[in-house]
């Protein structure tokens, strides 16, 4: 939004001596908007959180890969220990799902993954979480700046209280998520 701002504030100081110009710089700047808005309008359905008043961590997670796996039936594992998560608070709930559904997101939309698989399991007095694909994989450095998700899963991760930890390559992306019990 900042750069297509940016884009129209050249665009009110170009004299109007070059229509051309000015048409060409307009149809970028609708481009990108566009973009913009179709990145927005596939992240607000994740915003709701999924869960209900009385719904486990477990069931909001089978919902939501029920919800992603339509095309695919199958592709999406989940191994989850309820008693490990039923410990957050729902506020790290809400930023678990979320990262959860970024991460899966990703993985069926760029990654050309067959398997995804999700884990939670108590590790001392920690959850780890392990969100892993088998895709092709990217190179993370140049990916930054790109787009949202990877920044987004990262902010949820520190409001959350977790540690993130993100390693991509040909054998597939994998996340590591840490939360203290």
């Amino acid at each position: 939004l900042i750069e297509v701002g940016l884009e129209l504030e050249t665009l009110r100081r170009i004299t109007v001596s070059t229509p051309e110009q000015v048409m060409g710089r307009l149809q970028e700047a609708t481009g990108r908007l566009n973009r913009v808005i179709s990145e927005i309008r596939s992240f607000l359905p994740g915003m709701s959180s999924g869960l209900l008043p009385g719904s486990s961590f477990t069931k909001a997670l089978e919902d939501l890969a029920a919800s992603m796996d339509t095309s695919r039936p199958g592709i999406i594992t989940l191994n989850i220990d309820e008693n490990a998560c039923s410990m957050l608070t729902t506020e790290q709930q809400v930023d678990l799902l979320n990262i959860i559904k970024e991460a899966v997101s990703n993985s069926l939309r760029h990654a050309a993954a067959h398997n995804i698989s999700v884990a939670a399991r108590r590790a001392s007095d920690q959850l780890q979480v392990s969100i892993h694909d088998d895709g092709r994989g990217f190179d993370s450095a140049s990916a930054a700046g790109k787009g949202l998700g990877i920044q987004n899963m990262k902010a949820r991760a520190v409001r959350a209280g977790t540690r993130f930890n993100l390693s991509s390559g040909a054998g597939g992306t994998k996340i590591l998520i840490y939360l203290p019990l």
